[in-house]
Formats: structure tokens, C-alpha cells, sequence
């Protein structure tokens, strides 16, 4: 919800925001461009929080200065539970009618577990790269078929657009598909996937640290060819393949994260021969049990938009999508015979998530058994008395006069509501362990009832809470 928040309408910034998994996305593109930037983030832990850290100038801005820096839902596409699609208008020529501008447009679909950034531009709309870092070498063209010679950066004159760049001096180049970036500081490669052949131009700021210099690509112009059709757009594909390209990165932790990557090279050509597929709307069914079922198979149908115009008559449109899947995931997919586990995976928030081949999950969940808010184990009889002692003190809790009248922050309410009922369940399911054997095998153990027996004489012997204690909990939350 942060990218479509009150901010997205009148001026983006870095709360407009998405945790795709692995990338972060956000639309506070930076050099006065519209668009999003991209984010690759590590994870760090300490006793008492565990969180995803970055350094927004490793990130790079893809997007364009001839569209609004406002943008809507894209009303042509349906909404997704797994991600959003964005649309940012044109900017008029000579007026400011939205129906003048709405010809041209900047497109992109944030997705869950994208492996890409991808953005779509119209005609009349060109593309623009930007990096707080420079080129730590001169950007690659076409795997080595030429590099790419920078101009000079510098700030633009035009006082209607703050923070703009211009290129001086820059050598303009043709890149047929593919542009490769490698930054100081971050230590960065990434890859640029275009569907057309472009004309582009570099520049770099002239000051007298490299560390401290900015960078910019722009996309001077697009060969169309001859069968250019009205509705022909340029795709601009983007993904990070190296987090460490020579073990000098200011996060020394993206080196551990890629010395420990499995084949660097093998991943960036996945990644190079899959561009010509993206999940734009993410269609999730739910097929549940009938009788001879004991499984709810959950769907995730990512739909690609294929683009025609990367796919030659002699190529299977068919090939598959690449996704990344977290943990949870890759366990249910092992057993589907319709996609491929990749050992390509990287450390995230959820754990191990790792590139999964395939255009649609098949996500099995057992219910053959009754849903429960108990373990299907009984507390280990040597935790129940500090349960017991922690149970005393938090089934006291009251809720505050604010939160009963409803005027309390709304997210931390929650929280409170939540925390208050588990105390509550905890304290029903110790009292009936508590009653004995024949009443603690009705709470639906499934462990050995040795371990069962154990819990129940602890339980037995625990200071627990009266039962009007608990009562008088329960009716604060009516």
C-alpha cells in the first residue's frame, strides 16, 4: 500500500516503498527523472531485532524526464494480490489536458519475487539510468562488443527542474540488447536488458573524487525498424548479477552474501536469456478439497507478458518464467514436476530464497486436519512454570480508555489485541492440562503421552490464574 499512499500523488519518496523480496523498489527516483529505483539490501541481526539494511546511493534510478512525477494504478490491468502496476502519464507538449499526455506513458508492474525491474515506455517517452555512484569501468556494450566513452554530468540550467542533469561532451553508442554497469563503492554489476536497439549516452560528474561522483545513461533514441507498429513500446529490463564484482563493496556483507553464491556467471546468463518474460498481474486461485482431497491447492498463475518483439518465429514462446521463492514456498514446489529449483538463492528477511523456472506454482496445504490456535505438542513440562509466572503478571493487562473508544493508533492496537487473546488461550490451555490426563488428551495432542503426563503434573503444580481471573480478561475484549 506505501507505493499508492497520499505521497504518490503529489510528490514520491522513499516511503513509497515495496519489499519485493530480494530487491527493495521505491518511486523517489533521483535527478529530477520519474520512475523507480532499486534497491538490493543485506540482512543484519543483533539479540534483540533482525533487519534489512541499504545505502540508498547503491541504488539505481530507472525511469524517464518526459513523464509526471505522479502516477496511478494502471487501470488497463487487472489487481493483483501479488503485486502492482503503475502508470505514469506523459507530459504535454503544449497543455496541461491529461487526455494530450495520455498517449505517451511510462509503465511498470511491481511484483512479488521479481528477479527485474522492468519498465515500459511508449513512444516519445526515452529512458534515463541514474547512479549517486560512477562507473567504476567504462559500461560494458553487448558482452564486449564495444564500451561505452562518458561525457561530462552537469547540473542542468533549466530552473523548472531542480536537481536535472545534462551531458556534455558525451560519445553517443548503439547498444543492440545489453549494457553492463559496474560501480565504485557499492561495488555493484547490473545488467540492462533492452527489447530494441538504442542509441545511448553517459556522463560523469568532473570532480575530483571518483567516490564522490554522480552518474547518468541516457537513451538518445530507438531503432524502430520499418514494421513499427503505433502500439510499439521499448521494454527496459534491469537486475542486479554481481553484489561484490571485486571484493571492495562499502557493505562488506553483500561479499559474504556473494562468496557464497553459487555461480555468478550461470546466474547472470539465467537472467540475460529470460528477459523477454515478465509478471505483470499475478492471478492467485484456490482450489479447495472436495471429498477425495485432503489437500487446498494454492495457485500462483504469474501470467507473463511475453514481449514479441525479443522472440524470433524459430523460439518457443513457451519457455518458462524465472521467480524468486521464499522458503515456504520452494518446500511445497519440490514435488511439482512443472518447474525447476534453480541453486541460485540468496539470504533474505524469510530465509533462503532461491530462483524457481516455472509460469505457474502449485502450492499444496494439508487440511485434512482441524485448524487450532494450540501446537499440536503440549508446553515441555520444564517452561511451564515460567509460563505460569509470566501468566500472572500479563493476564492483568487492561486496555487503555483510548483503545476501547476506538481512538488509538490502529497498528499497535492490534498488536495489543492480539497479544491480550494469546495471553487468554495460553491461560485456557494451561488450566485444562492442569484438570488432568483425561482432560489434556481432549486438547488433541499428538505427542507421546509420556510427554503429555509430564505437562500435566507440571501443569498440576503450577500457580496458575483463578478462573475468574480469566474470565474478566476475556470480558474486556467484548
Amino acid at each position: 500500500m506505501n507505493l499508492v499512499s497520499h505521497h504518490a500523488h503529489y510528490q514520491p519518496d522513499f516511503t513509497t516503498r515495496a519489499y519485493t523480496t530480494p530487491y527493495i523498489i521505491d518511486t523517489a527516483a533521483d535527478a529530477a527523472l520519474s520512475g523507480i529505483r532499486m534497491h538490493w539490501p543485506v540482512l543484519k541481526s543483533s539479540p534483540h531485532n533482525v533487519q534489512l539494511v541499504d545505502d540508498y546511493k547503491n541504488a539505481i534510478t530507472l525511469g524517464s524526464k518526459d513523464v509526471n512525477a505522479k502516477y496511478v494504478v494502471d487501470p488497463d490491468l487487472p489487481l493483483s494480490n501479488l503485486g502492482v502496476s503503475l502508470v505514469w502519464p506523459g507530459k504535454s507538449e503544449s497543455t496541461n489536458d491529461e487526455d494530450d499526455a495520455s498517449s505517451s506513458f511510462m509503465k511498470t508492474s511491481v511484483v512479488r519475487g521479481m528477479p527485474f525491474g522492468t519498465m515500459t515506455f511508449s513512444k516519445g517517452i526515452l529512458p534515463s539510468l541514474y547512479s549517486f555512484n560512477a562507473p567504476a569501468s567504462k559500461p560494458d556494450i553487448d558482452n564486449g562488443a564495444a564500451k561505452l566513452e562518458c561525457g561530462t554530468l552537469e547540473m542542468a540550467k533549466d530552473d523548472d527542474e531542480p536537481g536535472a542533469h545534462v551531458i556534455v561532451d558525451g560519445t553517443a553508442a548503439t547498444v543492440q540488447r545489453e549494457l553492463k554497469l559496474h560501480f565504485v563503492n557499492s561495488d555493484f554489476t547490473w545488467m540492462v536488458v533492452f527489447s530494441r536497439p538504442v542509441e545511448v549516452e553517459c556522463g560523469v560528474a568532473d570532480v575530483f573524487d571518483i567516490n564522490i561522483a554522480d552518474f547518468q545513461v541516457n537513451v538518445k533514441s530507438v531503432v524502430w525498424g520499418d514494421d513499427r507498429d503505433e502500439d510499439d513500446v521499448l521494454e527496459v529490463r534491469m537486475a542486479l548479477i554481481d553484489r561484490c564484482t571485486t571484493g571492495q563493496s562499502n557493505i562488506q556483507e553483500h561479499c559474504l552474501e556473494r562468496n557464497a553464491f553459487k555461480d555468478g556467471e550461470e546466474y547472470a546468463a539465467l537472467l540475460s536469456n529470460s528477459t523477454q518474460y515478465s509478471p505483470t498481474s499475478p492471478k492467485i486461485d484456490i482450489e479447495y478439497p472436495d471429498d477425495d482431497m485432503t489437500a487446498t491447492m494454492v495457485s500462483f498463475d504469474w501470467i507473463p507478458a511475453v514481449n514479441k518483439s525479443k522472440i524470433d518465429d524459430k523460439d518457443d514462446e513457451q519457455k518458462d518464467l524465472l521467480m524468486f521463492a521464499l522458503p515456504h514456498h520452494l518446500e511445497k514446489l519440490q514435488k511439482d514436476p512443472t518447474v525447476k529449483i534453480t541453486d541460485h538463492c540468496v539470504p533474505t528477511f524469510h530465509g533462503k530464497t532461491c530462483l524457481v523456472i516455472g509460469k505457474k506454482w502449485n502450492l499444496p496445504h494439508d487440511t485434512s486436519h482441524s485448524q487450532s490456535f494450540r501446537a499440536p505438542r503440549p508446553p515441555s513440562a520444564s517452561m511451564i512454570p515460567t509460563l505460569a509466572k509470566a501468566l500472572n503478571k500479563d493476564i492483568q493487562y487492561r486496555l487503555s480508555d483510548n483503545l476501547h473508544r476506538g481512538a488509538a493508533d490502529t497498528y499497535f492496537s492490534g498488536k495489543i489485541l492480539a497479544r491480550t487473546a494469546r495471553t487468554i488461550l495460553i491461560a485456557t490451555e494451561l488450566k485444562q492440562l492442569a484438570q488432568g490426563l483425561p482432560a489434556a488428551k481432549e486438547l488433541g495432542y499428538e505427542d507421546e503421552e509420556s510427554d503429555l503426563e509430564a505437562s500435566v503434573r507440571a501443569a498440576e503444580t503450577a500457580r496458575l490464574p483463578s478462573d475468574e481471573t480469566v474470565e474478566k480478561s476475556l470480558d474486556m475484549l467484548k
